[in-house]
Parts: C-alpha cells; structure tokens; sequence
C-alpha cells in the first residue's frame, strides 16, 4: 500500500494502515516471532524531522510488539549523514524522544571498525561491513528515503541501508565517486545495495519520500524491491519537470543559516535549469 496525505492530520492511523496493509508480503507484525532480536535502521534526517521520526518510531514499534517482540529486544540505530560539503556532523549532543517501547537508540559510528561485521565480497573480491547490529539482529526493519542531492549530480544514496551502515572509507569513496562519474557508480552502487539486501534477508522496508520543504509526501512499505519502486513513482508527483532552459534562474535559499553546502546545493540544482549561456542569481538573507 501507498499513502499521499497529510501526515499532520492522519500520521498514526495512516502509517498503522500502510504496516497493516503492505504492498507485497505479510503485515510487518507476521515478520517476526516472540524472542526475535529486532534492529530498526533509520537513516540521520527523516522528511518532517522530528514528526515523522516519532511517527515511524512508534507505529513501527507497535507493529513489532503485535508480533510478540518484547520491547527490550528492539533497538533502534540511525546512521551518521553522508556529507562531503560543510562540516561533517556527528552524533554528539544529539538527542531522540522516542516512545517508551524503544528501548535501545544507538547512533552508528561508521569510525570505529568494531562497531561493523563481515557481511560479503563484491564483484572485485573486496570485504564488505555492515554494522554489528545488523548483521547480528534476527529482523531488520529498514526505514530508508528517497533522496536527491544536486550537488551530487540528482539521486542520491543518502538515506539508504548501503552505503549507511558501512564503514567510513567505503562511504567516502561512493560519495566521491559520483561527483567524478555518476551514471556508472549509480549503477554499480544499485546492483551492490540489492546484494547487501539479499545477504541480510531484508524482507520489511519502509520507504519515505519528501516532499516541498522537506515535508513528508508519501510512505510505501512493503518488500524492499516494490517499496522502492513505488517511493519513485510517489516522488514523480511533486519533482519538477523542467520544459525549457532559462536564461535568468533566480535560487532562493529559505534556511537561515545557509551554509556553503545549502549555496552549492542551490546553484546546483538551478544549474539543471539554466541554458549553459545563462545567469544564476542567488537570494538568501
């Protein structure tokens, strides 16, 4: 099932009614049995913050808890931002308020090579970890969101289980090597973020997909290969589609703080609109 509403009105029963009713497979609370050990995998900023997390958090460790999973066995663990523009953020001071049936909240440390496991090879023969938590849970349940970033050329991975949960150097390397040859890396980095999917047993994942403002525009739960298909065609309701290059683009910055990242951001994603002879004003406070 999909959902396209309103999530400050109908947020609760919507989502209760997407875990209820999954696109394919059984209801998320026949994904697991009592004594199961259950990691929920959320990416660093969901789309309506704070909101949403709540939102998810809750409804997802209801569903988990219908099933019979006791609450001191689900942890959830968010992983770190995948930035390579402006300072690079860590979990430090950050704080979560989650419902009383999320017992564990860890902020993965893509750093610390202990905090990671063996999980396969890829195509070169190279080890692959993901974090310890997943590799060693009973059930993964994946919260993952459909992203664009203009600074990294338009999809991006940021959001996703892989690179995510990896370790440090694998992250950056992904990162980079789109800005240097995007089509091929994007694709490689499909074909090896099923791979990490299968190796896991993935069979539960949520997909958001943000809207205008970073509002939450559409949830699809479901099995990880039809969840993803129907987050992309729930974003295609609200991405633009650019008819005709301009020759003046005006990109307005409405984040008060506007980073050197949030600029770049900008002109970037006002590049995609502007004819290569064109102008690109900058509005920002």
């Amino acid at each position: 099932m999909n959902i396209d509403l309103d999530y400050a009105a109908a947020g609760p029963l919507a989502l209760a009614e997407t875990l209820s009713q999954p696109l394919s497979g059984p209801p998320l609370r026949q994904h697991v049995v009592p004594g199961d050990r259950v990691v929920i995998a959320l990416p660093p900023r969901l789309p309506g913050d704070t909101t949403t997390l709540d939102l998810v958090v809750q409804g997802l460790t209801e569903s988990l808890a219908a099933g019979g999973v006791d609450p001191s066995d689900i942890t959830v663990l968010v992983a770190p931002p995948l930035e390579l523009l402006g300072p690079k953020e860590t979990a430090d001071g950050k704080t979560v308020a989650l419902p009383a049936a999320a017992a564990q909240l860890i902020w993965f440390q893509p750093e610390s090579d202990d905090q990671t496991a063996y999980l396969l090879a890829d195509a070169e023969g190279e080890p692959l970890h993901l974090a310890r938590q997943l590799v060693d849970a009973d059930v993964v349940v994946a919260v993952e969101t459909f992203s664009h970033d203009p600074a990294l050329g338009g999809r991006s991975p940021a959001g996703e289980l892989w690179p995510g949960f990896a370790r440090q150097d694998r992250r950056l390397t992904l990162a980079r090597s789109l800005l240097e040859n995007r089509r091929p890396v994007l694709e490689a980095w499909k074909r090896l973020a099923s791979a990490v999917t299968d190796q896991l047993g993935l069979l539960a994942s949520l997909r958001l997909v943000p809207g205008r403002d970073h509002t939450l525009a559409g949830v699809a739960f479901g099995f990880p290969a039809d969840a993803t298909r129907h987050s992309r065609r729930l974003a295609q309701v609200w991405r633009p589609a650019i008819g005709q290059l301009a020759a003046l683009t005006i990109a307005g910055i409405s984040d008060p703080g506007c980073t050197l990242a949030t600029l770049t951001r900008a002109v970037a994603a006002a590049a995609k609109a502007t004819r290569p002879d064109g102008t690109i004003c900058v509005a920002c406070n």
